[in-house]
């Protein structure tokens, strides 16, 4: 009975995301100047496209590389074509999950059914995220650095963007801490909890893999500026470097699918600002999107091949 109440309440949340997601991209699309997006959309240059699209590839063999150095401080030695097709595999998941990082429970699941140790495989993805998520804020800093008079348009969001950050990082330094206190909290739990801090304590282990994030993330702002570039978009690379890590950040929020609607409207608000149209915005957005799909398809044939 348990069970079935919880399977139906799995079942309303997704239909409650994929309803905010369709109701936000209705939205979009009605304000939008469709003559010019379709027009954007049409004139993209292909090399820029491809550049894009070449910089997602390398990012997530980059990704998996990082994950693999976290797996072995675990005890946990996987080759580097398996983490790397389990990225691909859950960047497809991602089309389909709540927030944009809905494909970790099928990496984990992946590197748990490799490993037979599913603590520490989900120990591995939550410490690479935390990790991850710091390098993200230090790639801000950049963009605060290189684009000094634009910061002053946004900041609340700088603000917010970098107390999430501080929450992240005690929540987890202290993670193991608090968990040891709360009765609870048992077995499998602990383990994970355990793990996490252990990978947090190893400080040469946990600053490699914030430098690795650095790159990682920079990539993605690269990506992003060279989708800008695609369509002609009057788009500097430090506006970039300030405003896509705060836009990824709010795609996690878990009430859409994989950020659709909630990512395109950051778009529209951040870069409206900067002085670009709602439909250079959207086209950037939905071009983003449309590539990570493009790219994801390769993990929907290595999936389909499991089978």
């Amino acid at each position: 009975m348990l069970e079935a109440l919880r399977e139906r309440r799995a079942a309303i949340m997704r239909t409650a995301r994929l309803l905010v997601s369709l109701g936000l991209m209705a939205l979009v699309f009605y304000k939008l100047d469709l003559s010019e997006f379709v027009g954007l959309m049409r004139g993209a240059r292909l090399l820029y496209i491809t550049a894009a699209v070449a910089l997602i590839i390398g990012d997530l063999v980059l990704g998996a590389y990082r994950w693999q150095r976290l797996l072995r401080a675990l005890g946990i030695s996987i080759p580097l074509s398996t983490l790397t097709a389990s990225y691909f595999v859950g960047l497809f998941f991602n089309n389909f999950l709540p927030t944009s990082m809905g494909g970790d429970v099928v990496r984990i699941y992946d590197v748990a059914r490799y490993s037979r140790q599913p603590s520490a495989s989900a120990a591995s993805v939550v410490a690479e995220r935390a990790l991850s998520a710091l390098a993200q804020g230090l790639i801000a800093l950049v963009g605060l650095a290189l684009g000094y008079e634009v910061t002053k348009r946004f900041v609340g969001e700088i603000a917010a963007l970098f107390a999430v950050l501080c929450l992240v990082l005690v929540a987890l330094l202290l993670g193991d801490h608090w968990g040891r206190k709360i009765s609870l909290l048992r077995g499998r739990v602990m383990e994970a909890l355990g793990s996490i801090s252990f990978c947090l304590r190893d400080k040469s282990l946990a600053l490699w893999v914030v430098f690795v994030s650095l790159f990682f993330h920079a990539v993605i702002v690269l990506i992003n500026y060279a989708i800008f570039l695609a369509l002609g978009a009057d788009v500097s690379l430090a506006y970039c470097f300030l405003v896509i890590p705060i836009i990824l950040f709010i795609t996690l929020l878990p009430v859409s699918i994989n950020g659709l609607g909630i990512r395109e409207w950051a778009y529209i608000y951040f870069f409206g600002r900067l002085g670009l149209s709602m439909a250079e915005a959207v086209a950037a957005s939905l071009l983003f999107f449309i590539l990570l799909i493009l790219v994801s398809l390769i993990g929907g044939v290595i999936f389909a091949l499991r089978r």
